[in-house]
């Protein structure tokens, strides 16, 4: 099947990246579409903190058993 679609094309540092959608979508649909890859990323990215942190925050078995040695 063929249909026409319409190309938003852009570089970033270098790299290319491609939007398609339909020739007969409006501003408003395409600017929503836009928002929802926004707000996708933005959770993978607040995903990508939460755990950088909780990697953090673990201490080791022998490293929490020297910190309460040092504690008393």
């Amino acid at each position: 099947m063929l249909s026409n679609m319409t190309k938003l094309k852009c570089f970033v540092d270098g790299k290319e990246h491609i939007y398609y959608c339909d020739q007969d979508c409006n501003s408003f649909q395409v600017k929503e579409a836009l928002f929802q890859f926004i707000k996708y990323i933005g959770q993978l990215e607040d995903n990508a903190r939460i755990e950088a942190e909780k990697k953090q925050n673990v201490v080791p078995l022998d490293q929490s058993e020297q910190i309460q040695e040092e504690a008393e």
